[in-house]
């Protein structure tokens, strides 16, 4: 699988543009957790979760190796390599979340001097 820096930038923009959200993949009004948007950002389905109020992502599931990714390139903290640990705590910010997308594209296209890494 190829991992695409543009992945990441989209999926800030997506939380940009439509909102912020935590411990849910996708709100009803359409804002983002980190994990959801990286799946809207590779096209993803969504169908209603038992949780009212929220959509889960369907289909291809591609987007946690995207997430397995980013998660190690998290800064240190209490969340180890777990992307929605970090995106649900309570002292991140939609701006740490945005700028941390940001961040692991620059670092991929960096690292590997491209648009995508082979996973």
């Amino acid at each position: 699988m190829k991992l695409f820096p543009a992945i990441y930038d989209k999926a800030a923009d997506l939380i940009e543009e439509k909102g912020y959200v935590k411990g849910k993949y996708k709100s009803v009004d359409g804002c983002f957790c980190a994990l959801g948007a990286i799946a809207e950002a590779m096209g993803a389905k969504w169908e209603e979760d038992s949780q009212e109020g929220a959509y889960v992502p369907t289909g291809s599931y591609e987007y946690l190796t995207y997430a397995e990714h980013a998660g190690n390139l998290l800064p240190e903290g209490i969340w180890g390599t777990c992307v929605p640990d970090f995106n649900d705590d309570p002292d991140v910010t939609k701006e740490d979340v945005t700028s941390f997308l940001r961040k692991v594209a620059d670092e991929l296209r960096n690292e590997y001097g491209t648009e995508y890494k082979v996973a």
